[in-house]
Order: structure tokens, then C-alpha cells, then sequence
């Protein structure tokens, strides 16, 4: 490998930080060490068993991380801003971050890479159930977008075909019709108030839409095992997948359409039926008293140390 590969990249754990992390939450009893000599480690295995079954749920979450919990929980510190933003966005001085680059320059510092990365482009879940027919024996779970603030919908793979808005779209043009920017809007709609938006508006609906996708697998599945038709067996998956995914973007459409107004101008707005008065949200005292904040006019007096000789 070293004759043909600097290892990874520019960036000292680009990639290793993200296997610990899934070794360590599928099977923490390994005690596997964040820390490693150099690019090349043989510290990590190949591949590990998890210490016990897991759901689709916590396969989800393995897609959906920021180190929460741990000593590099970009949840946290002055880096995630007053409300727990974990995004760290590149700039030209971090180097060649994802590209080969000099690797013995000395990098004035570098943000840890999450496994839930903003600039994401999809995530998808392979599920495989070989005692099923053709029609219902695997199942791709995708989420366009973000991992953390998408939703995976299930195609199965013997489906005809898949709904126009998650074969079309372009990163460079905003298309309300197209499933990546449906979920790229409140991805970044989100920054405004993270773990505000993300506890009480986000993530709910995201469990209740695959909770909900769950559900649907399990009645497709056995009116598929009644099928005894090919045809109309990939007819039926293509239905209800491209319905569920019609759903599903439009639950989350119209998510990004109350973000909006919600959290406009830094307050929490109530729907309009509601005659009560909007709530400030301000900022953490914590992270205020990081800021000059303390340094502000609350007097006409001026501040010790600023009188004029």
C-alpha cells in the first residue's frame, strides 16, 4: 500500500476516526482505542461482529453520527456555536483535505471529520431477506441528502421503476420537485437553530416516517409472498415504495415550510391559530460568556478602564 497510496489523504483520520466509531458502537466490548501510530494501522480489524443484533433503526444511526458522547462530539465546544451545530465546513486553509497531497506539510489544525458530513450527497441501507420471492428479497433503504436530517425510504429491488424526484435534480439548481433538495433545504434551514430544530421538529417526524415505512415493508412483504404473478409483483412493490417516497417528500416539504416561519428572526413563532405571543430563544449562558456580550452597555456609565485621559 505504500509503494501506491500516501495513505489517507491530507487529513490524519479521514477515514480511520469513522471505522473506530462504527466498531466501537457496534461492539464497544472490543475496547477499541480512537488513537492510532500512523495511516497504515493494523490496530483495527478488517471487519468486526457486532456484540449483539441490530436494528434497522440503529443501522440508521450509524449514518446519523457527529461523535456524540464522546471526546470529539462536534456537538460541542465554541467550534458548534451556541446551539450545537456539528458542521464544519472546508476552507482553502485545510489544505487538501480530500485529495492527495504533501504529507509531511505542517497544517495549522483541521476539524475531525463526522461520519454524517455535510456535503453528503445520499446514504443507502441494503437489506437482503433470502427467503423471500424475487420481488421482495431485497430492499435498498435511501436517503438523498444528509444522513442526520433525511429520511431513508425503501425501494425494493425488484421494483419497475423509481419516482421522478429521486431520479432527477442538479446540486447547482434549486428544484423544489427533486427528493435531494427537499432534504438539503432543512438540512441547512436547520443551522439557524440546531438542536432546537433537530429535538423538536426534525428528528420526530423522521422516525414517525420510517417507523411508519417499517410498517409498510411488513404488509408488502406478505402480500408479495401471496403473489404469485412476477409481473404483478414488481408492479405492487413499485406502487407502494413510489408511494411512501411521494409521502415522505411531501411531509418533509412541508417541514421545511414551518421551519420558515417557526424560527424567523431568532424567535419560536406559534402557528397562526395560536394568539400567543412569540418566545425569544437568545443564546446558552454558557456560550455567551465566551462572547464580548459582558462587555455590552447595560449602563449609561462608562466601563472601568475605558475613561478618556
Amino acid at each position: 500500500m505504500r509503494a501506491i497510496s500516501p495513505g489517507e489523504y491530507n487529513h490524519p483520520y479521514y477515514s480511520l476516526r469513522r471505522i473506530w466509531r462504527v466498531f466501537d458502537r457496534v461492539n464497544p466490548d472490543l475496547g477499541l482505542s480512537p488513537w492510532v501510530e500512523d495511516t497504515y494501522t493494523r490496530a483495527y480489524p478488517f471487519s468486526v461482529e457486532p456484540s449483539r443484533k441490530l436494528t434497522r433503526e440503529e443501522i440508521f444511526d450509524l449514518y446519523r453520527d457527529h461523535y456524540e458522547g464522546t471526546e470529539f462530539d462536534m456537538t460541542r465546544g465554541v467550534a458548534a456555536g451556541p446551539y450545537g451545530d456539528p458542521h464544519r465546513f472546508v476552507g482553502p486553509y485545510d489544505g487538501l483535505q480530500s485529495d492527495v497531497g504533501d504529507g509531511d506539510a505542517r497544517k495549522y489544525g483541521a476539524w475531525e471529520r463526522a461520519i454524517s458530513v455535510f456535503y453528503q450527497g445520499y446514504t443507502y441501507v441494503c437489506e437482503r431477506h433470502p427467503d423471500q420471492s424475487e420481488a421482495a428479497g431485497a430492499i435498498m433503504w435511501f436517503a438523498p441528502d444528509v444522513s442526520y436530517t433525511s429520511v431513508f425510504a425503501p425501494f425494493w429491488a425488484g421494483a419497475g421503476e423509481l419516482p421522478e424526484s429521486y431520479q432527477t435534480g442538479n446540486p447547482r439548481a434549486y428544484d423544489a420537485n427533486a427528493a435531494w433538495w427537499v432534504f438539503d433545504f432543512v438540512a441547512n434551514w436547520a443551522r439557524l437553530n440546531w438542536r432546537r430544530m433537530i429535538a423538536a421538529d426534525i428528528r420526530p417526524l423522521q422516525r414517525e416516517l420510517e417507523d411508519r415505512a417499517f410498517d409498510m415493508v411488513a404488509e408488502v412483504e406478505a402480500e408479495l409472498a401471496e403473489t404469485a404473478d412476477a409481473a404483478a409483483a414488481q408492479a405492487l412493490a413499485a406502487e407502494r415504495s413510489g408511494e411512501n417516497a411521494r409521502q415522505v417528500l411531501n411531509r418533509w416539504a412541508g417541514l421545511g415550510q414551518t421551519l420558515i416561519a417557526k424560527y424567523s428572526d431568532g424567535y419560536i413563532n406559534p402557528p397562526p391559530e395560536d394568539r400567543t405571543d412569540a418566545i425569544p430563544v437568545g443564546y446558552p449562558a454558557d456560550w455567551l460568556s465566551r462572547t464580548n456580550y459582558a462587555d455590552g452597555p447595560v449602563t449609561y456609565a462608562m466601563p472601568v478602564g475605558k475613561q478618556r485621559d
